[in-house]
Formats: structure tokens, sequence, C-alpha cells
């Protein structure tokens, strides 16, 4: 029963992956004809439902501990760690940034209050790379390293140097299409840091992708994944996806859950983090 939910819910996780994806699905009549219904339509009353309900489990167990402004912090084995306040807004200015360039691009509010950078347009990628050998060697000498954006797509922004869009969706324009749990065709430890952009967590750390992560890594590299401000994950999903990144070899877990602080009362941003340890075989970290 659990494992039935579990692959339901990963598999309207990957649905709903990108909020503008389109598509169309054939439903069979009684009478054997086949009509359209809209993709959109159809998920948004169950994903509406199922956002709902886990939002409200989460909330339950965070928010006792979370007053207006203070952040929490889970690390496996150790007494969750509450803070008065938090920095997750001056350590997290590049990513809140982006998503709000994000919202921007569709002509919504900068939800996060983030000022635009500017940036010389030359710099800036607004295309899919042609060549994806040239690309992953341009991002390698990029300052800051190579970046893995999961989720990503030039549709929704142009590519900061450094980054590589990965998405399974093609009409999001991403310069690699393909799912993360199959990255084969990405060379192993290429990536400085891989980051989750908005892409709904969910189950989706099982079934091979925390290994697929853990192996396109370089050692010591970064694993981020932001729910942001849409998504908080219930203790049982925490401590699936937890125990996934564990079980890969990831080292430094830990989940964060924070209060935007730049507003009383602010939407609550949550993220899980991880590092791939300098030389660990998968499984080394589960013991740590």
């Amino acid at each position: 029963m659990v494992e039935a939910l579990s692959r339901h819910l990963g598999a309207m996780s990957d649905a709903i992956a990108n909020p503008w994806y389109r598509g169309r699905i054939i439903h069979p009549t009684v009478q054997g004809v086949a009509e359209t219904v809209d993709r959109d339509q159809l998920l948004r009353e169950r994903i509406r439902a199922t956002r709902l309900q886990r939002q409200r489990v989460a909330e339950a167990e965070i928010e006792p501990m979370l007053p207006s402004v203070g952040e929490l912090r889970i690390r496996p084995g150790s007494p969750s760690q509450y803070l008065a306040d938090t920095d997750l807004r001056q350590l997290r200015a590049r990513e809140m940034r982006q998503l709000d360039d994000i919202e921007n691009h569709h002509g919504l509010e900068r939800k996060h209050g983030t000022v635009p950078v500017e940036m010389d347009p030359t710099s800036l990628r607004t295309q899919p790379a042609a060549d994806l050998t040239s690309l992953l060697s341009q991002a390698r000498r990029a300052e800051g390293g190579a970046r893995l954006v999961v989720g990503g797509g030039h549709v929704f922004r142009p590519a900061e140097p450094g980054e590589v869009f990965l998405n399974s969706f093609p009409e999001d324009r991403p310069d690699v299409v393909a799912n993360f749990r199959d990255m084969s065709v990405l060379r192993d430890a290429v990536f400085d840091e891989v980051y989750f952009e908005g892409v709904p967590l969910s189950y989706n750390l099982r079934d091979g992708g925390a290994a697929e992560l853990h192996q396109v890594l370089k050692p010591d590299g970064r694993l981020l994944l932001q729910t942001g401000r849409v998504e908080i994950l219930p203790a049982l999903e925490q401590s699936m996806n937890v125990g996934a990144l564990q079980s890969a070899g990831f080292t430094d877990i830990e989940i964060r859950v924070a209060r935007d602080n730049r507003a009383q009362n602010g939407p609550l941003w949550c993220e899980l983090s991880a590092t791939k340890a300098e030389s660990a075989n998968p499984g080394s970290a589960a013991t740590a």
C-alpha cells in the first residue's frame, strides 16, 4: 500500500515538476470513443487536494516550532536546531533572485523581493547548447564551477555562466533532455553543484535518483534541492529522501525551514542540501 502510494505521488510529481508544462491525454468513454481531456484541468484537482493535505501535515509538524521569524535545521542523528533569526536570504540570494527572475519573465511580481542583477548579455545563454561536450567544458571553466540545474529551461530564464539546464520536457528548451533518475548522457564527476530549481520533491530521490546525482557531482560537490515557497515536506517524506541520500553516499545532509524574514509572518522556505564526500562509497554515509 505504502509502495503503491509512493509510486503514485512520484508520478504526479513528475507530471507537475514544471508548472508551465502543457499536454493532452486520451480518455476512453464507455462507448469506446476517445475524448480529449486537457491535462492541466485533470491534474489540477488531484494535485491541489494532494498538495493541500501534505502541506497541512507538514505545517502541523513544523509551525509550532517556528515563530514568525526564525529557522529550523534538521540533521540526521542530531536534535533539531532552532535559530531565532536566519541568514537564509543572504545564503540563498542567488537562488531567490533566479526564482524571482522566472516570475518576472512571466509577468508576475518578484515574490522574494530581490533586485534584478545587471549582467553582461554576452555572458547569458538564451538557447539550448548545440554541442553538449563543448558546453560542459565551458561550464567547468566558469567562475564558481559547473552547475547542473534540474528543472531548468531557456523558456524560464537564460542560463548564467557555468549553468547547464536539464529537464525531461523538451518544450522547456533545456540543454539536456533527460530525467535526473537517468543521467547517463552526462559524464561522471563533472559538476560542482546540482541544483533543483522549483521541482517538487515528494519521493523524487527514490528509484535511483540519489545515486545518479551522486555520480555526476565532483567529490566535495554540493546538492541543493529547493522546494521554495510552495512545498514543505512532511516528516515521512523527509526521512525517505534523507535515507536515499545516505545510501548513495552523501554527507552533511541538512533540512532547513525558515521564514522569509523580509516580512512579518512571511512565507516559508524549505530546502534539502547535502555534500558528496571527497572519498565515499555508496552506503558509507548511512553509518556516519
